[in-house]
């Protein structure tokens, strides 16, 4: 992951969009890719952050799936007229909780996040703004490093809500003075969080 791809031809549906490859800007012809994350902005004019690999929660905190490909094209289609239509499809797969396998398009799992159907971990500790805490987070997942649903589990509230889990997660994490502890700072590489997980940190952060 080297650049940030933005979509300009359609600024409603993508607004930024981070890519394994190069920088560049699409303004016409087929494209095709395999994302690494997409930012959206739904019909409420919020914001939110979609990464390959996260979990999908509902509100309640219950595991609702995992996103495990995110594919974006660009189609050219020819008109009567002889103009020329562009189509932007990004396409979301995940494989579900109850071992179902699916894809679904982004808008639509966008609008389901806006109406308060599902959240993410990343998402909810964007809300409290700290970098540092959301780089250790995406560090953590499925490597040696304690995330959110780790402290969950750990203080027994692995049922409630994932905000409230990640405020759990905060204040483990935080000080009095709103700086993180000397435990996990001296424990945490930043250096290489911030190499591989800053640029979706970004996204997370700018909505």
């Amino acid at each position: 992951m080297s650049g940030t791809k933005v979509i300009t031809s359609d600024p409603e549906v993508i607004e930024q969009i981070i890519h394994e490859e190069s920088e560049y800007t699409v303004e016409d012809g087929d494209e095709q890719a395999e994302l690494t994350a997409v930012k959206f902005e739904t019909s409420n004019g919020e914001t939110v952050t979609f990464e390959r690999g996260i979990d999908l929660f509902d509100r309640s905190g219950n595991h609702v799936g995992q996103i495990t490909e995110i594919q974006y094209s660009l189609t050219a289609t020819q008109t009567e007229s002889h103009s020329t239509d562009w189509y932007h499809t990004v396409m979301i797969d995940y494989d579900g909780e109850d071992g179902s396998e699916g894809g679904v398009p982004l808008g639509e799992l966008a609008e389901q996040w806006a109406e308060g159907k599902l959240t993410t971990v990343p998402e909810e500790l964007a809300e409290h703004g700290n970098r540092k805490t959301l780089l250790w987070q995406l560090s953590s997942d499925g490597r040696d490093y304690c995330g959110v649903r780790y402290i969950g589990r750990h203080k027994g509230i692995e049922d409630e809500p994932i905000s409230e889990q990640a405020s759990a997660f905060v204040d483990d994490m935080l000080n009095d003075d709103g700086e993180i502890r000397a435990e996990y700072d001296d424990m945490g590489d930043w250096e290489q969080f911030e190499a591989t997980h800053g640029e979706i940190a970004d996204l997370y952060l700018s909505a």
